[in-house]
């Protein structure tokens, strides 16, 4: 039997997905937020990555290019630990987009 508590970082980070598409960033990256910590303290990488890439999205939408860039850096060398090659490869594409524009 588990006992859950309250929200798990799955759905934090999913409401903050559903914010940030419905045109909601700064609820959006509270939810992120969330998710990250707690992705963190459990030691999910593949959720840590994900959720820094998607932090960088939505800041990449308000237009703030240092925290973009911020998140895209702390995600890249996670992404490269759990070998996810496409998710490195996107995350440096978009690094130089950022960077290009």
């Amino acid at each position: 039997m588990t006992l859950t508590l309250g929200p798990d970082a799955d759905t934090f980070y999913q409401r903050g997905w559903a914010r940030s598409a419905t045109g909601r960033p700064r609820p959006a990256l509270e939810d992120y937020q969330q998710a990250l910590t707690m992705y963190r303290q459990v030691g999910d990488r593949v959720g840590e990555a994900t959720t820094l890439t998607n932090m960088g999205h939505v800041y990449d939408n308000l237009g703030d290019r240092q925290q973009v860039l911020d998140h895209y850096h702390q995600a890249l060398p996670v992404t490269r630990e759990v070998g996810d090659r496409a998710g490195e490869a996107v995350i440096r594409y978009n690094i130089a987009m950022v960077r290009r524009a």
